[in-house]
């Protein structure tokens, strides 16, 4: 529509601008009309509050007759169409003799003479939705209506609460005795919310008109015609003059544009020639490196093969590039890698294992796309992890085996312990639990020296390893002692192969000296026992009956 860039910029700025004082003028607009109509209400409300205190002094004093001329004479108040109170049932009260026979009866005598005339007339309906609001909730209700000349009125419907002295003339099931029915004229609240409108109008078109002209000088004098001297300087360099400098403007931030332009433009014969010089620098990492390097291009060709991979496959670049990037690997999963990989905008990492070469290779495969998300190539980096496989495995055995027995340590046992805790409450399934030491196991190493008490250590790991089943864990749990996890093993199953364990220790003869061991168990589920450290404080307990009952022996507790 707009072909200069000056009137693009005037009317883009300008219609933000402009749509910016408008929702700020409708705003406060608004805000002004609530606050007019929230005064409006709150005036009537202290109307309606005074004419409730009247009643109440009436009603109170026993001037009850006087109701209807009280509130007749409030009706002649300016900007009031109609003041009336009115019963529950929705009819004009003080007009009949109803509530009089009503409250001459509740006190049992002739407090009150009735009306010598009497009539009805129904205000609302009694099935009227704000009278039946201000009846059961206790509040004031509000609408709105309009009359036959258009102009608008505000209704107000105040409850006449009864109180404790209400009681001794009215029933105590009827919380709410009356509504006070307030309706006003809305006229001189439109005429201020008109006048409220009119102004923000008029604020509103000077506030545009001010601001399209402050932008149009601003436009054209700071941002256009800068702007047209840099396109005609840049169409000149693109046509092949490199000569071309541009004069930098008084304006920050065109000012940083243009010098970037000029620096630029210098700075473009010398990348030139020094692409050369990255491509060679390039090349040698690529050659140089520890990781094997392999690339395709778009069409799954292999182009790049540096010599680390070339050592790592076993292979030479041209097999390489004859079997094609899905022979790369032997390892089943590699073609599932691919896969991942032709649908993943991230690398992909894995281990792959080389059982030929007694391999395992880290890799990483990615696709390369350019900046529109085109495939240009795949490209996939590997390095030799078997060395450092062996020793993450054995440090890992060492952190979890005692060095002495070769048992599982304490750390395996409470990690197991936990494990095994946790699967046989979840399944309803028994646990065993078998903890035993060594019967005088200080005089051993005190009497025949620590060497010695390391060959009992030894030979009763191995003595108690054979007796146990294959899903059992055997740990070394501290000093002289040792724990057995038997897994859906019962009462029956534990005291079996601990008295089997017992049996075979005390058969050993290690170095003519006969050991014997003392044993605690403990078997899930049992009463009082619901964590992993009350299940072996019980086999503690059991194991030290076993002690004072004389050693070598089995305890359960109970």
């Amino acid at each position: 529509m707009f072909k200069r860039i000056d009137l693009k910029i005037f009317a883009v700025i300008g219609t933000v601008v402009t749509l910016g004082l408008v929702v700020l003028v409708l705003f406060y607009a608004e805000r002004e009309e609530q606050t007019i109509l929230a005064q409006n209400k709150r005036t009537l409300l202290n109307v309606l509050d005074s004419t409730h205190q009247g009643l109440r002094t009436l009603m109170l004093s026993g001037y009850g007759d006087a109701g209807q001329l009280f509130v007749e004479s409030l009706e002649n108040m300016d900007g009031f169409v109609d003041l009336r109170v009115i019963n529950p049932d929705g009819s004009q009260a003080f007009l009949d003799n109803s509530r009089i026979d009503q409250v001459n009866q509740a006190l049992g005598s002739i407090q009150f003479f009735p009306r010598t005339t009497e009539r009805q007339e129904q205000v609302l309906a009694a099935a009227n939705s704000s009278l039946q609001r201000v009846l059961e909730s206790g509040e004031p209700a509000e609408y709105y209506g309009v009359t036959q000349t258009g102009e608008r009125l505000y209704t107000l419907l105040y409850p006449v609460k009864q109180e404790q002295r209400c009681m001794q003339c009215h029933s105590p099931e009827q919380p709410v005795l009356g509504v006070i029915k307030l309706t006003s004229s809305l006229r001189h609240v439109d005429q201020e919310i008109a006048a409220s409108r009119n102004l923000s109008l008029w604020v509103l078109s000077l506030s545009v008109l001010l601001t399209m002209l402050a932008i149009s000088v601003f436009v054209r004098r700071v941002v256009v015609s800068p702007i047209q001297a840099i396109t005609v300087a840049m169409r000149e360099a693109a046509s092949g003059d490199l000569s071309q400098r541009l004069m930098v403007p008084k304006s920050m931030e065109l000012g940083r544009i243009v010098a970037s332009f000029n620096h630029k433009i210098a700075e473009l014969e010398m990348l030139h020639s020094g692409l050369h010089d990255e491509r060679n620098k390039l090349s040698t990492i690529i050659l140089g490196a520890q990781e094997g390097m392999v690339a395709t291009d778009a069409a799954g060709q292999v182009v790049l093969v540096n010599p680390a991979a070339e050592k790592l496959l076993k292979r030479s670049y041209e097999q390489i590039a004859r079997e094609g990037l899905a022979a790369l690997f032997e390892d089943s999963q590699w073609s599932q890698l691919l896969e991942q990989a032709r649908l993943s905008d991230s690398p992909v990492m894995a281990e792959i294992h080389q059982s030929e070469h007694e391999q395992i290779l880290h890799i990483q495969l990615a696709r390369i796309a350019n900046d529109n998300g085109e495939l240009i190539g795949t490209a996939v980096l590997m390095r030799d992890i078997t060395q450092e496989e062996v020793l993450r495995k054995g440090l890992e055995q060492l952190s979890r085996t005692d060095a002495l027995t070769g048992l599982f340590n304490r750390r395996h046992f409470d990690q197991e312990l936990a494990a095994e805790f946790r699967l046989s409450r979840r399944y309803v399934q028994p646990l065993s639990l078998v903890l035993f030491d060594i019967d005088h196991f200080k005089r051993v190493n005190d009497d025949c020296g620590y060497d010695q008490g390391d060959r009992v250590l030894q030979q009763v790991a191995t003595a108690a390893w054979t007796h146990i089943r294959e899903i059992d864990s055997l740990c070394r749990y501290g000093g002289e002692e040792f724990v057995i996890i038997m897994p859906g093993a019962d009462t029956e199953c534990c005291q079996q192969t601990a008295e089997l364990v017992r049996r075979a220790i005390q058969a050993l003869r290690i170095d003519g000296l006969q050991v014997t061991c003392s044993f605690g168990l403990a078997v899930l589920p049992a009463a009082g026992i619901d964590s992993v450290e009350q299940l072996l404080k019980a086999a503690d307990t059991a194991m030290h009956q076993a002690k004072a009952s004389g050693r070598n022996c089995v305890r359960m507790l109970h």
